[in-house]
């Protein structure tokens, strides 16, 4: 990965998390909080939902294509596997979040249930992230 890839990958990381934590405080239950203010913003969190899963296609699209080359040119290695589950991991995250966007469109799920659900699919991506930045220091 090229200077101006690495840089690249910095700020869309960086804007993975800002649109992952503003998303966090739109779904976030508050007892207080009367229906319309929850629907103001469960909107705004459908469309941060959407930004967010448009850009981790393009994101793990381009780790794919760009990420770990001297791993992927292996035939066999214990770090060819661990890669192989992270690929794997990208399609299970993305309809994770996309749920969680259909889920806050539905006024049949009540917001606590969908509190979790975003906590959930928020845990495996930065259990995800965390491993391949594990496998990057590794390979340092």
């Amino acid at each position: 990965m090229g200077t101006e890839d690495g840089l690249h990958a910095i700020l869309q990381h960086r804007r993975l998390l800002e649109l992952l934590q503003r998303i966090e405080e739109r779904v976030a239950t508050d007892e207080v909080e009367d229906e319309a203010e929850t629907k103001v913003r469960h909107a705004d969190a459908a469309r941060l939902l959407g930004e967010l899963v448009s850009l981790l296609e393009s994101h793990f699209a381009v780790e794919v294509a760009t990420s770990f080359p001297e791993v992927r040119s292996q035939r066999n290695s214990e770090q060819l596997e661990v890669l192989a589950r992270l690929d794997a991991e990208h399609p299970v995250l993305l309809n994770a979040f996309d749920e969680v966007r259909r889920m806050v469109g539905d006024p049949r799920v009540s917001p606590r249930t969908i509190e979790l659900a975003f906590a959930r699919a928020y845990a495996a991506f930065r259990k995800h992230e965390a491993c391949e930045n594990a496998l990057f220091l590794e390979l340092c």
